[in-house]
């Protein structure tokens, strides 16, 4: 049994609006490919016009310290330091890092280290040690950002920025802003009062009113049983 056959071949002309409404939906969806972005922690790098006046300093555990390639402790690593500014003569900056586990209470040694050779401390690979402490308030008004490490530098919005800079930046986002703004500062434990001082000024000169100290709580220790 043979059913009847409808199929005919098409012979009349191709109709573009659908061709020309698939191509715009790839082209719609290719533009909002471009428009995301890979989320991540951005980096920025100085550039490179002192790295041949620069001494690299790494900072271990255990009071030791990494410099030339060789592990030392703070007599040996000053004999040496002070050795390669005589040997070199045009070191204008020391760069610190510090490891994972190292021991940040060298970064003020090194600092004062710097000062008096008259060299730029640049502690950026540093990571902050908040002061700590407990039992502070909060506040409930908008809050802008300022991080200052033991170089007395400011990094705002994860970019290092000099005080006219910071200023400027700081008032214009007041101007944008209708509540009153409390200033949030991470700032190193061991950061030199006259940095926290100019850092206020720049805060009062973006008027800006508060500034909040942030801290890190401090180790819950064990109560001493009473016998």
């Amino acid at each position: 049994m043979r059913y009847p056959r409808n199929a005919k071949i098409f012979r009349g002309q191709l109709d573009v609006a659908p061709f020309i409404g698939v191509f715009f939906l790839l082209l719609l969806f290719v533009v909002m490919a471009s428009l995301l972005y890979m989320p991540g922690l951005p980096v920025y790098l100085s550039g490179g016009e002192s790295v041949g006046r620069t001494l690299h300093v790494r900072i271990l555990s255990d009071q030791k310290l990494e410099f030339k390639g060789k592990e030392q402790l703070w007599p040996d690593f000053r004999t040496q330091f002070e050795e390669e500014l005589k040997a070199r003569g045009n070191i204008t900056r020391v760069s610190v890092k510090t490891a994972p586990d190292g021991d940040t209470s060298l970064l003020p040694r090194i600092r004062e280290l710097a000062r008096l050779n008259r060299l730029t401390f640049d502690p950026t690979g540093s990571a902050l040690t908040l002061p700590a402490g407990h039992n502070w308030g909060g506040t409930t008004n908008p809050t802008l950002t300022v991080a200052v490490d033991l170089g007395g530098q400011f990094f705002y919005q994860n970019q290092l920025v000099n005080a006219a800079e910071l200023q400027s930046r700081l008032s214009l986002a007041v101007e944008r802003e209708k509540l009153p703004i409390t200033l949030i500062v991470l700032a190193d434990q061991a950061t030199e009062q006259n940095v926290m001082v100019k850092l206020a000024e720049i805060a009062r000169a973006s008027r800006i009113d508060t500034m909040l100290l942030s801290l890190r709580p401090r180790a819950w220790r064990q109560p001493v049983s009473k016998q």
